[in-house]
């Protein structure tokens, strides 16, 4: 049935595939980066939030007409765009999940230690939590015909998990998939559809009505799709750490990731998790259990499990590149493609005049997950470390500290190479390559702990699946 449209309503759910954060009003906080609320105090995705991300990833796929995204510069020029045809509305999660900090630290790269100035936090919501989604398409005329097929074509990637909202993409927070996608396509020429949108009166829950018009009005398809011409190359490499004896029998690989001090606060004594020293006897270790040093963690349908934060998988990956080129003699050659491959900010020092001064900056090519449990089993032990005299052999005063560190779990994630075209992709795939090549063999170390014997885990690649723009 042919459908004069003049309003469509794409309609679905976001569902958070990692934690996500976006900021907002500077509040007060005890982060340095805490999430967006509204007046009611309520987590929210703001309309702008939604409709910035959703334009990126159109224009990702390809060139965008200005009755999308207009360039506002043009003012100057009294010559404005005009009004989008796109038109997000902000969301706020279903339930009351609940917030959790994210620490971060900057790494010196010549010393593989924390920079002074280098530590700072933002607020989290964990992955899973899910967010009602709401985009209405002024779908009039043929200019409204073809923004319906470019919103459709870049839902589709959404749906495929290809979506990425707010701070620290590249870092594995922000990454989205759009669920139970419904199309409501509205006529003009029939009143009961002019009649329910939009509707003032029930602005204000929109999810629900929303839900209401899906019950009324069938899901269709836009009638224009776009082929797919799009050059636009990602390459997905799913791959997973392992934590405990090594396949062939030798050692050990234990990991040690540390968190926020909530993390401390929060850490709790789970006999099915932890070994401890079998000299403390079973009915005393939950109250003597007060760790220096507790493992990162995120909560999962009510419970803590440990996870390795995107943050602290990146730049291990980045560093190990780095020491690898310049131990090569090679930095020279591959420097500009790496600041290129992870990202860089812009306007640093080229060697020019500062009036002739280029920008470096570059949106990063690789994003890198966050690496999730397999499955429940995970196993943890209570280290009990001391500082040594290294004159006397014993022990110094008052050196006694302890260290949690998994010792057998599994992880999964995923990284995502984003480029412009094939071309693109082929000159980094020597770096991708490169790194498979080092964690391999085992030369990449993550979390703390390193020169104790911790982080040095065993990597593992599956087959890399190729995607383009989705029809």
């Amino acid at each position: 049935m042919t459908i004069n449209a003049y309003r469509t309503l794409f309609v679905g759910t976001l569902r958070q595939t990692t934690a996500l954060s976006v900021g907002g009003r500077d509040l007060p906080s005890v982060t340095d980066a805490p999430l967006c609320r509204d007046g009611r105090g309520r987590f929210t995705l703001r309309g702008q939030t939604l409709a910035g991300a959703l334009v990126a990833t159109a224009r990702r796929l390809g060139d965008l007409p200005t009755f999308i995204s207009g360039d506002v510069t043009q003012q100057n020029n009294k010559q404005m765009p005009p009004p989008s045809r796109w038109r997000s509305f902000a969301s706020h999660p279903e339930g009351e999940p609940a917030s959790e900090i994210r620490q971060h630290v900057g790494i010196d790269p010549k010393t593989g230690a924390a920079m002074e100035t280098g530590l700072f936090n933002l607020e989290v919501l964990p992955a899973g939590t899910c967010w009602p989604f709401l985009l209405e398409v002024d779908s009039s005329g043929e200019d409204g015909g073809l923004a319906e097929a470019i919103a459709w074509r870049a839902l589709k990637e959404w749906q495929a998990g290809r979506g990425y909202i707010g701070r620290e993409v590249a870092r594995g927070l922000g990454w989205i998939r759009l669920d139970g996608l419904y199309v409501v396509r509205l006529d003009i020429n029939i009143p009961d559809h002019i009649d329910a949108w939009p509707n003032a009166e029930r602005s204000d829950d929109y999810p629900a009505y929303v839900a209401e018009l899906m019950q009324r009005f069938y899901s269709a398809r836009p009638e224009r799709v776009l082929n797919d011409k799009s050059t636009a190359a990602t390459l997905e490499l799913p791959f997973s750490i392992s934590v405990g004896i090594r396949d062939k029998g030798y050692g050990l690989d234990s990991l040690s990731i540390g968190g926020h001090a909530e993390s401390e606060v929060m850490a709790s004594w789970q006999d099915t998790h932890y070994l401890a020293p079998t000299s403390l006897k079973p009915e005393q270790r939950a109250g003597l259990f007060d760790p220096d040093f507790a493992l990162v963690m995120t909560t999962v349908n009510g419970v803590r499990r440990p996870f390795i934060p995107g943050s602290a998988l990146r730049g291990p990956l980045r560093h190990a590149l780095e020491r690898h080129y310049r131990a090569n003699r090679l930095w020279a050659t591959y420097e500009s493609r790496l600041r290129q491959f992870f990202g860089a900010l812009g306007n640093e020092k080229s060697g020019k005049p500062a009036n002739e001064e280029v920008s470096n900056a570059y949106a990063a090519a690789l994003l890198v997950s966050d690496a999730e449990l397999v499955d429940g089993h995970w196993q943890a032990a209570w280290f009990q470390l001391h500082a040594e005299d290294e004159f006397t052999a014993g022990a110094y005063g008052s050196s006694k500290f302890d260290r949690l560190a998994l010792i057998d779990a599994k992880f999964t994630g995923r990284l995502v190479l984003e480029t412009a075209n094939a071309e693109q992709e082929q000159d980094f795939q020597y770096l991708l390559d490169t790194l498979q090549t080092l964690a391999k063999r085992g030369d990449i170390a993550i979390g703390g702990g390193q020169w104790r014997g911790h982080g040095w885990v065993s990597w593992q690649f599956d087959e890399p699946r190729r995607t383009g723009a989705n029809p």
